[in-house]
């Protein structure tokens, strides 16, 4: 078997393949075989037709594509073992030379892994997330919040007054007390003194999420930005369709048609990927950026951690292939173990 192999831009690579027609033609039996297992022919059961029945109706070219098929699959893993090339997704197949008694000749062009120049990712995080700042709430910001629950706790006492009057107008909202009862209602709380510390603490948690959310997206687009890789075409392909398979689930979880969501705003799916190709390529580098730094300092998630997490979604997606569950916490687990270190 002869093999060449070229270097495209985007990561790809071409390989053009040429093998014997001796080691074609070896393949012919169980090309044979595997077109009798779904030949129909009057007469015959299923799978059982005579091999001269199957090339008198299907012909020697269908037997050679067939043959030719299994050399391909076998040759391409084989090729990406023996020439370590890391492959992303299925090849694009070309069979450039296929006749009886002649040489079989193909190309694959498949996207790789990009090779990738990490900076001093470590010095750059440092750097990007500075002192941590600390978080404080003000007492407006409790009585805001106290306010909005009062609000939906309010009564129309106009309805009140009257529950049996179905055709009346609505009358002013009855704003409950601020008091301890209405924090006894609310829950485990004794005081509204209770409840206001409650308040400051969950507000407390909110704004310091949001604020190492903003610190973590600074640090990695600093990381980014210093980080040179040729981004495959497959890698922000993926990124997108990801991106808009999470718009149709958030439209439908809110009871709309993703149909009349692209209707409403007047777009399109394609103009949906054009718009969004840039935050797609982003987060496809930062995957790749996350992907080489865990490898570098080895923080790859614990296994048992995976598993735990899988039987907790399986149990809530009974539909849902648990390889793609693996893989998916697989990757989660590890961004939160990068994100920590570098935080570190």
């Amino acid at each position: 078997m002869k093999v060449d192999i070229k270097h495209l831009e985007k990561s790809e690579v071409e390989i053009s393949v040429e093998v014997s027609n001796e080691v074609l033609m070896a393949k012919w039996p169980d090309a044979i075989k595997d077109i009798q297992k779904l030949a129909e022919v009057d007469g015959f059961r299923k799978g059982h037709v005579p091999e001269n029945l199957v090339i008198s109706k299907f012909g020697d070219m269908a037997v050679l594509e067939e043959a030719a098929q299994m050399i391909i699959q076998d040759a391409y893993s084989n090729i990406l073992k023996e020439h370590k090339l890391d492959a992303i997704g299925y090849p694009q197949v070309r069979i450039t030379k296929l006749a009886k008694d002649n040489p079989l000749a193909f190309t694959l062009i498949v996207a790789i892994l990009p090779e990738i120049t990490l900076p001093d990712y470590k010095k750059i995080a440092q750097k990007a997330l500075g002192e941590k700042k600390e978080v404080t709430i003000t007492d407006e910001e409790v009585v805001a919040t106290l306010k909005e629950v009062q609000q939906s706790h309010a009564h129309d006492a106009h309805h009140e007054a009257n529950p049996d009057d179905h055709n009346h107008d609505h009358g002013e909202l009855t704003l409950p007390e601020l008091d301890d009862a209405f924090a006894q209602s609310l829950g485990d709380f004794r005081t509204l003194e209770g409840l206001k510390v409650r308040v400051r603490e969950n507000l407390e948690k909110e704004k310091e999420s949001r604020e190492l959310d903003k610190r973590r997206l600074e640090m990695f687009n600093a990381v980014s930005d210093a980080t040179k890789v040729e981004l495959p075409n497959i890698l922000v392909e993926s990124e997108l369709d990801r991106m808009v398979a999470q718009l149709k689930h958030d439209v439908t979880q809110f009871g709309g048609k993703y149909e009349d969501y692209l209707e409403h705003t007047k777009k399109t799916e394609e103009s949906i990927r054009l718009e969004w190709k840039g935050e797609a390529e982003r987060r496809a580098k930062v995957q790749i950026i996350m992907n080489e730094i865990a490898v570098k300092e080895k923080l790859m998630p614990n296994e048992e951690e995976v598993m735990t997490q899988v039987a907790q979604a399986r149990s809530q997606y009974k539909d849902v292939d648990e390889e793609r569950l693996i893989a998916y916490f697989s990757q989660v687990l590890q961004n939160q173990s990068v994100m920590t270190f570098l935080e570190k």
